[in-house]
């Protein structure tokens, strides 16, 4: 993904909003950069990696940081966050995972891993930061929670028709994916340097792939929405019913998704 920094310098010299409503609630940039590490390093965990990305003329944030894998050689936890000063993106902070063979996110949709609030009221910047603390605090049950879902697709076998029954689905139902990411998730399938089999874990990969096309300012929403899809489609741990009951695997949905998934490996 392009334009990712990690000049933190540049973002905290970003001039703060100035706001004649009084029902905004700033939360400055600082608190993602700043705190965010210093309770990190409270808790005894080492970011391996950092970047940032703005938007809007500083307007907008998105951030990452990586920290170092704890037991598990796939997969290391991160922290995702996003804030704005223009109001277009709500202050948020997520557990979440990267696999390390690719840098593919993994993002949970589970509510004792994240918080997001929006900048309304006097409160804003306090009840953010206690509920930072709490999200990391929930650190290590919330990554526990991605390596089991992990798990839990790599026990799970596709075959070509329930591969295209879910993009199908995710095209014409769920708009999960443009046209520009069906493209990438059609080579992926076939051709991935990575994934190579025909678990759920690897067409998990294959879609998580294609996402790196989109742009950061709506990376997260794109992989939460994902996951929780995933998760409830086929019963994972952490499901919380979002999109309905397991997705009945019949015929694929058109002609279209057949052509998207013609010649598949499975």
């Amino acid at each position: 993904m392009k334009n990712w920094t990690d000049k933190k310098s540049d973002i905290l010299a970003i001039p703060l909003p100035e706001h004649k409503s009084g029902k905004y609630g700033l939360i400055p940039h600082s608190v993602f950069i700043n705190e965010i590490e210093e309770h990190l390093d409270k808790k005894g965990y080492k970011i391996s990696e950092e970047k940032y990305l703005t938007d809007k003329k500083g307007q907008i944030l998105v951030g990452n940081l990586r920290l170092e894998s704890v037991g598990d050689m796939e997969i290391s936890p991160a922290i995702t966050f996003t804030n704005s000063y223009n109001k277009m993106r709500k202050a948020s902070v997520r557990v979440t995972g990267v696999v390390l063979i690719c840098r593919n996110g993994m993002m949970g949709s589970t509510e004792h891993g994240s918080y997001s609030r929006k900048h309304i009221g006097e409160k804003a910047l306090p009840d953010f930061r206690k509920h930072l603390e709490l999200a990391i605090n929930g650190l290590d049950e919330e990554f526990a929670r991605l390596l089991k879902n992990k798990q839990e697709m790599k026990e799970i076998e596709l075959h070509k028709k329930i591969v295209s029954q879910l993009v199908g689905d995710m095209i014409l139902n769920e708009e999960l994916i443009n046209s520009t990411q069906i493209s990438i998730l059609k080579k992926e399938i076939k051709f991935s340097e990575h994934f190579k089999g025909n678990s759920l874990w690897d067409f998990y990969n294959h879609t998580t792939e294609a996402f790196k096309s989109t742009h950061p300012s709506f990376y997260d929403k794109q992989h939460v929405k994902f996951h929780s899809y995933i998760t409830d489609k086929f019963d994972l741990s952490g499901s919380r019913g979002l999109y309905g009951e397991a997705i009945e695997f019949t015929e694929p949905i058109t002609e279209l998704v057949e052509e998207v998934v013609d010649d598949l490996p499975y």
